[in-house]
């Protein structure tokens, strides 16, 4: 699949289609591996040509580049050690209801625990959300979140982003079920 699409932007950058000036192609992908992979397969020529990286990092570099929201006030990202932390401090308190369950099966939401605790998970990401607005910390998921919402509102600041790439491609798109492969449909469109 990396082969691929390392195929099709060379083509693209070769035939002439596509301006070829630096940047101007826009190549995403869901993983750092897989990155790292597409960049090592371009050639030099065309590289210069090719922005690449995870769906997640372009979502930041837009959001912190474009969106209003971070024009005066930095975007944070809430780390998953942090997010863990949060809610085990939320699980203390609701031992009596976990019993011996370790807080690592509640907090990574397995299905049976989704099953034995549904309430219990709502409450603890109502929590997470509430430290998460508080403090003005955001998911990566929220990042992506953010841009799907420019993306379908036609916003601004999200709009004029792709002005900047004459083509714009997702790797392994057709492998996700996700939210980011939603998002990446949105930004194709």
């Amino acid at each position: 699949k990396t082969k691929t699409i390392t195929g099709i932007v060379e083509h693209a950058v070769r035939s002439g289609r596509y301006s070829g000036l630096p940047g101007r192609i826009l190549l995403l992908s869901f993983s750092r591996k897989a990155v790292s992979e597409i960049r090592e397969r371009l050639s030099p020529v065309t590289s210069s040509s090719v922005q690449v990286m995870t769906f997640h990092s372009f979502c930041y570099r837009a959001l912190v580049a474009s969106h209003p929201r971070f024009a005066s006030a930095p975007l944070q990202l809430l780390d998953e050690d942090s997010r863990n932390r949060i809610a085990a401090e939320f699980l203390i308190d609701k031992k009596d209801i976990i019993g011996g369950i370790p807080f690592s099966m509640i907090i990574n939401g397995s299905k049976r625990v989704r099953t034995m605790f549904p309430e219990l998970l709502k409450q603890m990401d109502s929590h997470i959300n509430t430290i998460k607005s508080i403090n003005g910390l955001l998911e990566y998921d929220d990042l992506i979140r953010l841009m799907i919402q420019g993306l379908r509102d036609r916003e601004d600041w999200c709009t004029s982003l792709f002005s900047a790439f004459d083509l714009v491609l997702v790797d392994e798109f057709q492998l996700r079920t996700d939210a980011r492969a939603r998002g990446a449909g949105e930004l194709v469109e």
